[in-house]
Formats: C-alpha cells, structure tokens, sequence
C-alpha cells in the first residue's frame, strides 16, 4: 500500500523504522491522550511488532508511516485499525503527527487520503476516530473532515467521543 499527497507519502512500516517512529511514541505531547502514555524504545519496537506489523498480517492493513516527501522522514503514523466500540466492530482511522509537525495541515492531509482510499477499496459505509474531547487538535482534525460526534462512551477506561463519518461525504 502506498498513498501520496501534495506533501506526503503514506505507506506501510517496515522494521526498519524503529529508529524514526520510536522518537514520535516517546514524546509526551503526541502520547497524552494515548492509554499507554509515553513508549521507551523497547516499548516502541513492541509497539511496532506487536500494533502494526502484526496487524497487517492479521487484517492486511493498520497504522501507516506518514514520510515527509520533503524531508523523507517519517514524521507520523496513520491509518485504519479495527476496534471494537460498545460491543460492535468498527474501523477506526487513528493518526499521531510528530509534535514538531503540528498546526501544519500534515494530520489533516492525511487523514483525508486514507478516509478516500479506505472508502474505495475497503467498501465500507462509514467508518470512526475515537478521541478524547480535551484533545481539542484531533477534534479539529475530525471536524474538518466530515466526521461528526456519534457519542461519548468509555473506550479502554476512558471517556472519549465516537466520531463518524460516513462513505457519502
């Protein structure tokens, strides 16, 4: 799988970018809303085994590396995750964007792609970001692209917003 943007390539992670993503899941900024927190670099290699890489051999699809087509560097990650939301099956499209990233458009940019690419080759109706209301940037994010707030319930023992967005948008 392979997207691009004006300013993005959207791909899958390899193994080989443990030493790019590791840094994003240790920033306490781009972790504060996350249920693990912050990851060490332990943590971050498990995290990419366990998360993504594994995921795309179960599912075929998960978290992608959002790379900079400026810089070439991974700056992100991105993508569709299956989750189960009050007992029902939904695809979420999570994102985390490297703090030194933010307010530049890159979460926005590639939400949209991956919202495009899911509808069209997943088939699906509709799908949903789960986001705590204080992270008032997600919201945005959602927002400006169409999602709406479905509801609040507790996801993993926290209080957060269902937002959907469906295929006709």
């Amino acid at each position: 799988m392979r997207l691009e943007t004006e300013r993005l390539i959207i791909r899958e992670f390899k193994e080989e970018d443990l030493d790019e993503l590791a840094p994003i899941l240790a920033d306490p900024d781009v972790m504060e809303f996350s249920s693990s927190g912050p990851l060490s670099r332990d943590e971050a290699q498990t995290y990419l085994q366990q998360r993504i890489l594994d995921h795309y051999k179960e599912h075929g699809y998960g978290f992608w590396a959002i790379v900079s087509k400026k810089t070439k560097k991974i700056i992100g990650l991105a993508g569709p995750l299956r989750q189960r939301v009050d007992d029902e099956e939904c695809i979420e499209i999570g994102y985390r964007i490297a703090s030194s990233e933010w307010g530049k458009g890159f979460a926005s940019e590639a939400v949209q792609a991956i919202r495009d690419y899911v509808f069209s080759y997943f088939n699906l109706d509709k799908v949903i970001a789960i986001i705590e209301p204080r992270n008032i940037r997600s919201v945005r994010v959602a927002e400006k692209l169409g999602f709406k707030l479905l509801k609040m319930t507790s996801f993993h023992g926290f209080n957060v917003g269902i937002y959907q967005l469906t295929s006709s948008v």
